[in-house]
């Protein structure tokens, strides 16, 4: 899709590219999908349902998705708060 600009010829790989990043981001363990996951994560963060992200990610089955489903502690306030809001009670009122 991007021609390498020295040979007018197709990237075969971003290997090296890559490992570029990662030295000068002082992030020497980080994987490609490290990206792909944050990108699903933060996609459920911003609200978007499940069926959303199996479509960004291309993914065949839902199964495949779900695996991103991890709650995060903005996520869980939030569903909380809101649980709290319809049912009239506080959520702190448990730590009583």
């Amino acid at each position: 899709m991007f021609p390498n600009p020295k040979t007018g010829k197709p990237y075969h790989s971003c290997q090296n590219a890559w490992d570029t990043f990662r030295r000068r981001a002082a992030m020497p363990d980080l994987k490609m999908h490290d990206l792909r996951h944050t990108f699903a994560s933060m996609m459920l963060d911003s609200g978007a349902d499940i069926a959303g992200v199996q479509h960004a990610l291309a993914h065949t089955q839902l199964k495949t998705t779900v695996v991103y489903l991890h709650l995060t502690e903005a996520r869980k306030r939030t569903y909380t708060n809101a649980a709290a809001q319809a049912t009239g009670v506080s959520p702190d009122s448990s730590q009583s």
